[in-house]
């Protein structure tokens, strides 16, 4: 009867028992986890289109955190991280990521600005919209819809 009783126990513990210098650090694991942006921005894409916005804030979220992340990723990222933040109704997180992109060198600022004059039309700021819409016609250059999206804001305020 002892027996019937202890032996589960043994078969459990031989079975599950794990020396703690087996286990992988924090630091270790972290490091020999490295960030493929590229799969993430690609894998985000295709969730913003399935409309699953949470897996596009969290995949993204993983991207930009990163200390190593090419300032072409990062842009990509925080653009659509935004857009996800932005059809999830979180005004200001769109709006501080969107913002985020226009302090890197390779952000297309004349579109961000026409996205920041949309968000802030959205939260009824006509002025603050205004501007974001002048800036994206100053900086549009040959981008014609750009060009033409801002400039109907002041057609039709």
């Amino acid at each position: 009867m002892i027996l019937r009783f202890f032996f589960p126990f043994f078969i459990f513990m031989s079975f599950n028992f794990t020396s703690l210098a087996a286990l992988p650090t924090n630091d270790n694991f972290n490091k020999s986890r490295k960030v493929n942006f590229v799969e993430n921005v690609e894998s985000a894409k295709e969730k913003l289109i399935l409309k699953d916005y949470d897996s596009v804030i969290n995949l993204l979220s993983i991207n930009i955190k990163s200390r190593d992340i090419p300032d072409s990723y990062l842009v990509e990222s925080l653009i659509n991280r935004g857009n996800a933040y932005f059809f999830t109704k979180n005004y200001d997180s769109a709006k501080a990521d969107y913002l985020s992109c226009l302090d890197i060198e390779l952000c297309q600022r004349a579109d961000i600005n026409l996205i920041l004059g949309k968000l802030e039309l959205k939260l009824g700021n006509n002025e603050i919209a205004a501007s974001y819409f002048k800036n994206a016609i100053l900086l549009s250059k040959n981008n014609f819809k750009v060009l033409y999206e801002a400039l109907s804001f002041f057609k039709n305020p």
